[in-house]
């Protein structure tokens, strides 16, 4: 609850600040670099604030492990375009940024689908909050415990490990993801 408070008053502190920047450079003639807006888009501040993970890093976000700390206000979830997770009604957790590239954002949002599923997904964003390309790279599910998926990420590949524990055995498949310069996830293996 206290980051959700700190997030939004840096937010408002924020846009008070950008009134005063944005009214100066009026004042001074000198040219924007980029289109003015009313005011400042509060996923900005937001993803300002996200701690970035250090790559290589392996996500196996599970209900065990999960914090709901950061949950992103119902604003912020329309700005990113969260609803095409396909859990509309979700609260969606801001995690992590991914460094992977300066030409797209990457972001990682866990979200419950129910009280028995929890799903973690890799976003990458232009820099308008479009949706280039996700990818699901952790998954739990607490009704039959038997399907897990779990992530490790590197610079420029994300290998998802799904498990499947039904049997004596449990049944484990690999996908590998290249991370292409436009933001893209192509599935090599």
């Amino acid at each position: 609850m206290r980051a959700i408070i700190f997030i939004y008053l840096s937010l408002v502190l924020l846009s008070c600040n950008n009134d005063n920047n944005s009214k100066t450079t009026t004042e001074n003639n000198k040219p924007e670099s980029t289109p003015s807006r009313n005011a400042i888009n509060p996923a900005d501040s937001l993803l300002n604030v996200v701690a970035i993970a250090q790559l290589p890093f392996t996500d196996s976000t599970n209900f065990n492990n999960f914090n709901e700390t950061t949950q992103i206000s119902p604003d912020i979830a329309d700005t990113l375009k969260l609803k095409a997770l396909n859990s509309p009604n979700a609260a969606y957790f801001i995690r992590y940024k991914i460094p992977f590239s300066p030409n797209f954002i990457s972001v990682v949002i866990t979200y419950p689908k129910g009280d028995n599923e929890l799903f973690t997904t890799l976003i990458n964003y232009d820099k308008n909050y479009n949706i280039i390309d996700k990818v699901d790279i952790s998954y739990d599910e607490v009704a039959e415990s038997v399907l897990t998926k779990t992530a490790t990420i590197s610079t420029d590949k994300i290998r998802v490990t799904r498990t499947y524990d039904m049997e004596e055995t449990p049944e484990i498949e690999y996908q590998t993801y290249q991370v292409q310069q436009d933001g893209k996830f192509v599935l090599i293996k």
